[in-house]
């Protein structure tokens, strides 16, 4: 959780109201609200730690969380061959498992879809709509399958926009290409 600097704090306010006039200096700084824990996180963070942790994928899934949001980040390798977004069979288990999990919590869900940055040749016309195409698959699986309803889930493609390593390596590549399962703060 980030601090607040109490002397850059009173800077910004004098220069505030000497800008706008009329700021009050007598706010404090420890008055801000504490973030809100995300609703059901707490009791499904063991849970899916443990379907990572008896997986033979545990390497390959990477569990984090923020004040705002839980993120799930499957590589592509687990759920889809190379440039395809068809579901493979091992995704089938592992999908179902996390199902289960998510249908005990009433959090909205954002799957998110994201490649590395190598030009894509195939069926979809680039990167971004591969990335589409992977979120929506997985976001539909969830549904037909594990009964999340439909007004829980949104998809976003990010294609190679939105890297979490350097795709100046193979393996920064081998990160950038996952599904994020993001649950939101309630």
């Amino acid at each position: 959780m980030s601090k607040i600097d109490a002397e850059k704090y009173k800077g910004m306010t004098s220069a505030f109201s000497n800008i706008f006039g009329n700021v009050k200096e007598d706010v404090r700084i420890d008055s801000f609200p504490k973030p809100i824990e995300i609703k059901g996180i707490p009791s499904i963070v063991d849970n899916l730690q443990g379907i990572i942790n008896n997986s033979e994928y545990g390497k390959s899934i990477i569990l984090s969380k923020s004040d705002s949001r839980m993120v799930i980040s499957i590589q592509d390798d687990i759920l889809f061959a190379s440039g395809e977004a068809d579901l493979t069979g091992k995704s089938i288990k592992l999908l179902n498992e996390l199902g289960k999990i998510l249908n005990t919590i009433p959090n909205q869900i954002r799957i998110e879809g994201n490649t590395d940055n190598r030009p894509y040749v195939g069926k979809f016309s680039n990167n971004w709509r591969l990335s589409i195409e992977r979120a929506t698959t997985t976001a539909a699986f969830l549904v037909e399958n594990s009964n999340i309803k439909k007004d829980r889930i949104s998809v976003v493609g990010f294609g190679e926009e939105n890297p979490i390593a350097s795709n100046a390596t193979d393996e920064g590549k081998s990160k950038n290409r996952r599904v994020d399962i993001v649950i939101l703060k309630q």
